[in-house]
């Protein structure tokens, strides 16, 4: 194979790797489940159930309906200075009495009062409004565009936390588990400790030791249960429900 046939293979798969690059698009749908989809999988349930709880994930969509709003009322905005307007004459064609003083005495002379139509009409609008319709339409399109962005935007920013949170929890969970087992032990060996030092069969530096361990562990143990609260309190500002009520369902 030549080299000029080898370029062109080059060129033709770049081609078609840039189109499927491009071609793969991402299914906002699919980052969160719909409200009627049912799942097994834990971390799909709660993202599921943070999107449908979390306030501000409502006024993402109350942003967009806003936005709809907008390019409808920009589209007929045109209609602002439009107006139209009727006039009734009530003295139109109506005779008119005139009194003439002359040489063989006063004569009554009848005429009208006006010439105008009995009724008009009248239209006005404003050529630049409509001029600077298209525009605003073009405007609020984006406007649109970038709400229903941020909507999506805030289906990853949702599934992250949560599915971060969750795992913080259940990493804590797993902590608190492991330091209420080795305090356990700890108790056992310090309450063993305590016969022999009573028994003089150790030294109280040795005593002292097992006491320490003891207390390190336990402080250990509060502050891993304190975490455990502080990691659902966490994933439950997004749940907005309790977590075991959840889990439980």
């Amino acid at each position: 194979m030549n080299t000029r046939y080898l370029l062109i293979l080059i060129v033709l798969f770049a081609l078609v790797g840039e189109h499927t690059a491009f071609a793969q698009k991402v299914n906002w749908d699919n980052i969160i489940l719909p409200p009627d989809s049912l799942t097994d999988n834990i971390e799909e349930k709660l993202v599921q159930i943070a999107w449908a709880n979390y306030p501000q994930n409502q006024s993402k969509y109350a942003d967009v309906a806003i936005a709809k709003s907008k390019l409808q009322y920009a589209k007929f905005s045109f209609m602002e200075n439009f107006g139209a307007g009727i006039q009734i004459n009530s003295q139109a064609g109506q005779p008119a009495t005139n009194s003439i003083e002359g040489p063989g005495g006063t004569i009554q002379q009848v005429t009208t009062t006006t010439t105008l139509p009995r009724v008009g009409f009248g239209i006005q609008f404003g050529i630049g409004q409509i001029l600077t319709t298209p525009f605003k339409v073009r405007t609020a399109k984006e406007e649109l565009k970038k709400t229903e962005h941020e909507v999506n935007l805030q289906k990853t920013l949702v599934r992250k936390e949560v599915i971060t949170r969750y795992n913080t929890y259940k990493a804590a969970y797993e902590v608190l588990k492991l330091y209420a087992g080795i305090i356990e032990e700890v108790k056992t060996v310090h309450s063993i400790a305590t016969k022999n030092f009573e028994n003089g069969t150790i030294t109280i530096d040795v005593y002292q030791q097992s006491l320490a361990m003891l207390s390190q562990n336990e402080e250990r143990l509060v502050a891993a249960k304190f975490n455990l609260k502080l990691t659902k309190a966490s994933l439950e500002e997004l749940l907005a429900a309790k977590l075991e009520d959840i889990i439980q369902q």
